[in-house]
């Protein structure tokens, strides 16, 4: 078997005419020849295979990535689902009666500035689940700085689960010193049943 195999590899070698070439030429031919396998082992193996290992790695990270962000989602909706547990024990616990119009034309009387109520407008909007939004935009006139905080404190109540949403404040066109505001305030009420 191993001389049929000498045998081959010498006919190879004789029509090629490698057994003619010189000592020099043949070392010349067989670093080109490694070179050749060397540069294509390099690139049919090597490359692929650290190539493919970058790829996979870039892959883990990127997974990684999205599982942190995937678990700060998670914390987030986590934080909203006690918010609005919060908010739904406040709404249950206010009384059945309330209503946001009407606490904010007291809360202006207490204050002493509601003849200086240009107009009062409510607004309701259905939201998702067993809550609605209520909202009420009004404008006042001819306000000091110093009425201006007070109402503002008495009407945001986090135990009557009131919020601004809005605010502008401009100066009075007729009086100096005096301010003209418009408030978006709102509040969150048990929806009512819908009909099926």
């Amino acid at each position: 078997m191993a001389a049929a195999r000498t045998t081959i590899i010498a006919r190879i070698f004789d029509k090629l005419g490698l057994d003619r070439l010189a000592r020099r030429e043949k070392i010349v031919l067989a670093a080109g020849c490694i070179f050749v396998g060397g540069f294509l082992f390099i690139q049919l193996v090597a490359e692929p295979f650290f190539s493919s290992k970058e790829t996979v790695r870039r892959l883990v990270d990127r997974r990684q990535f999205e599982l942190t962000d995937m678990l700060m989602l998670r914390q987030q909706y986590i934080g909203l689902v006690e918010q609005q547990s919060d908010i739904a024990q406040l709404v249950l616990a206010r009384s059945g009666d309330f209503s946001l119009f009407s606490f904010l034309e007291q809360q202006a009387a207490a204050a002493g500035i509601k003849g200086r109520v240009a107009f009062m407008r409510p607004s309701s909007q259905e939201l998702e689940g067993e809550f609605s939004e209520s909202s009420v935009e009004m404008k006042i006139e001819r306000l000091t700085t110093e009425n201006l905080v007070d109402f503002l404190q008495r009407i945001e109540d986090r135990e009557q689960l009131v919020f601004i949403r809005r605010m502008a404040i401009q100066k009075n066109s007729d009086e100096a010193g005096l301010l003209d505001i418009t408030l978006n305030v709102l509040t969150y009420e048990q929806a009512a049943p819908r009909e099926v």
